[in-house]
């Protein structure tokens, strides 16, 4: 798992799914991820709840998938590329 402008990379899912449940992912519903494609690879537009309940850009989260699974995420954190792939900078509350 790599995500920009972090520094850090992450091997494994022992490693992934701590960090994430510890440091990203917040409650159940913060997040909203949106279906899309890279550069011919599945992709997501991902949303993260704010304050003000609504979900607000985070940027793309990039997959390579292979017949066993997903081999790497990369993500990249700039809100801006919502637009760029077509998508609202901002869901509406629940």
């Amino acid at each position: 798992m790599e995500a920009t402008p972090v520094r850090n990379w992450f091997l494994g899912s022992k490693t992934c799914v701590p960090f994430l449940r510890t440091w990203i992912l917040g409650a159940p519903g913060d997040w909203r991820m949106l279906p899309t494609s890279a550069n011919g690879q599945p992709a997501a537009v991902g949303y993260q709840r704010g304050a003000d309940g609504a979900r607000h850009a985070y940027g793309v989260v990039v997959l390579a998938v292979t017949d066993a699974g997903i081999s790497r995420i990369v993500s990249f954190g700039e809100p801006a590329l919502a637009a760029r792939f077509g998508f609202p900078a901002t869901l509406p509350a629940d």
